[in-house]
C-alpha cells in the first residue's frame, strides 16, 4: 500500500508525518478540529487483485510501547498490507 495525498475537507489542515524521517514513509494526512487524522492509501495492482479475490487488509500499529492504550501512551506510525488468500486462479 502507498499513502497518497489527501483532499482536505472544510476545516481540516494538511500535515505530513515523518516528512524528514528516512526510516519511515512520509504520511500525508488531513487533521480535523477534533484531532481526527485521515490518511488515504492506494493498493498496488497485486494487492488489488488479492482484495478482489477475497483478501483482507491488515493494519499494523508500530507503537514500540508495551503500555500502549494506557494513559500517556499513544499510537504511532502504522503500515497497511493485503493478506492474500488463494483464489483458485492458476498462472498460465
Amino acid at each position: 500500500m502507498t499513502p497518497v495525498d489527501v483532499e482536505p475537507r472544510e476545516g481540516e489542515r494538511l500535515l505530513v508525518f515523518a516528512r524528514d524521517q528516512p526510516d519511515y514513509i512520509p504520511l500525508p494526512v488531513a487533521v480535523d478540529s477534533d484531532g481526527m487524522v485521515t490518511s488515504v492509501w492506494e493498493p498496488t495492482a497485486d494487492e488489488l487483485h488479492a482484495l478482489l479475490c477475497g483478501g483482507q487488509i491488515r493494519l499494523c500499529v508500530h507503537t514500540f510501547d508495551p503500555h500502549v492504550g494506557e494513559p500517556g501512551h499513544y499510537l504511532q506510525p502504522v503500515s497497511l498490507d493485503v493478506l492474500s488468500p488463494p483464489c483458485g486462479m492458476k498462472e498460465s
